[in-house]
């Protein structure tokens, strides 16, 4: 959890808070990163997207099923987040990770496929 706050050795750009548009053919997608962290150059470079969450568990809920109930619920905005890194940077949506950051249970928790 603390790894997701700070910048990472090996940084080489750090997006925070940053807002984006694209268009894809006639869709539009608007929205704003938490924190993007890019590592590598060239082929090797990398993204990790980190989307902070504030969501509670419900009452009685496990740490499991509340990682899975926002991971689901989270999904499609994850997978516009990697569409959106791969269209502003060209890197290949293989080389883009998302991972939500859970505040409540201090978590971070993969979306990848």
């Amino acid at each position: 959890f603390d790894r997701a706050l700070v910048k990472p050795e090996g940084c080489t750009a750090l997006w925070r808070e940053r807002a984006f548009e694209i268009r894809t053919g006639e869709e539009w997608t608007s929205g704003r990163f938490d924190r993007v962290v890019f590592v590598g150059e060239g082929d090797d470079r990398k993204a990790m997207i980190y989307d902070f969450k504030t969501n509670r568990p419900r009452k009685d809920e496990s740490s499991d099923d509340f990682e899975k109930s926002l991971v689901a619920t989270y999904a499609g905005q994850m997978r516009a987040y990697r569409r959106a890194v791969h269209y502003l940077t060209g890197l290949a949506e293989n080389h883009i990770q998302a991972y939500l950051v859970l505040i409540a249970t201090e978590k971070v928790v993969s979306t990848n496929p």
